[in-house]
């Protein structure tokens, strides 16, 4: 048993509080990537970030509760979740229960949380944290503490247990030396790649016009099994040189989608739109029949509808959202 479950209330199993957090211009993406990442239907409604309704108004949840394991450094959209260990009805109820435990922890610490849609005032947090304080059996450290603890209130309850924050470290992926101005930003092709492989870890991933790299170095950041490829010499080259340069493996060649002869659990493939470079009549559509060749589960971005391209193509879509930047607006398409 963990420290950390030693203290937990047994009849809760596991059970984490998350807190998901999004700009205005992402939430469509950041309930989508929650739908896949917690992909069970049911899980959706409960926690609020089911498919909506035309035209609804889109909202991020303030807080679920999940028993699924999603770990903070994952998405863009998770960066703080709270282990819990106890909920009741009151934080009375909560500084009971730890002194019933005999709650032992040195070096402990409680984080005060400061999330839109949480109503927790700081002079009220004070005087709880006091009180939970005192009901525990160690000496807090401020400075350097071993144990992070939190507590708040949600749907009527209240919450606590350990808190846990994203170290972001995935914002590093940014420093390539090698970009170009239509890249996908780092923390969107993070949420790519969780979109196409959801849950599990274990997966297989390529991405067959793989550019500079950016969504190749944020699967690898996930510790993916990974392949990159794209025809472009210049370009397969710079994401080559932007591998190396950030120590990772040489995983990217130089390669024809249409020639590719493996196959893979998950893709992501963000289509042509002529931005650059002209796309030829049927390119597109081609690349999209090649991709359901090559992966069982693809994440197609485009800047235009092609709902009934990727259906002819014998894909099913099962998820759907737009994302914007700038001026642009991508379609993002989950098919399997």
């Amino acid at each position: 048993m963990s420290a950390a479950a030693a203290f937990q209330d047994q009849t809760l199993q596991n059970l984490w509080l998350y807190l998901p957090t999004a700009y205005d211009l992402e939430r469509e993406l950041c309930r989508m990537e929650l739908r896949a990442l917690f992909s069970e239907e049911w899980e959706w409604e409960a926690a609020g970030f089911g498919r909506l309704a035309e035209n609804a108004t889109v909202e991020v949840p303030v807080a679920f509760l999940s028993q699924r394991d999603i770990p903070v450094d994952r998405s863009p959209y998770l960066r703080q979740r709270i282990h819990v260990w106890k909920r009741a009805a009151s934080p009375q109820a909560l500084s009971a229960w730890l002194v019933e435990q005999k709650t032992d922890l040195d070096g402990f610490k409680f984080v005060y949380l400061k999330h839109p849609g949480i109503d927790l005032q700081y002079s009220e947090w004070i005087s709880i944290s006091r009180s939970l304080g005192e009901a525990i059996q160690g000496t807090p450290d401020m400075k350097n503490p071993r144990w992070e603890l939190a507590f708040l209130p949600f749907q009527g309850e209240w919450f606590l247990g350990q808190y846990q924050r994203s170290r972001i470290e995935w914002r590093t992926h940014s420093l390539k030396p090698m970009n170009n101005s239509h890249s996908l930003k780092t923390a969107i092709a993070r949420s790519m790649v969780n979109l196409a492989i959801g849950p599990d870890l274990t997966k297989s991933f390529v991405d067959p016009c793989c550019g500079v790299g950016t969504v190749v170095i944020a699967a690898l950041g996930l510790g993916l099994d990974v392949k990159g490829f794209d025809i472009n010499r210049l370009v397969a080259c710079q994401a080559m040189d932007n591998l190396k340069a950030m120590g990772w493996p040489p995983v990217v060649s130089i390669g024809d989608v249409h020639q590719l002869g493996g196959h893979w659990d998950a893709a992501v493939l963000d289509l042509p739109y002529g931005l650059f470079t002209p796309v030829k009549p049927g390119q597109v559509e081609a690349l999209i029949r090649r991709a359901r060749q090559i992966a069982r589960r693809v994440v197609f971005l485009a800047f235009e509808d092609l709902r009934a391209v990727i259906e002819a193509a014998e894909f099913r879509i099962v998820d759907h959202c737009l994302v914007t930047r700038g001026r642009l607006v991508r379609h993002v398409y989950l098919c399997v």
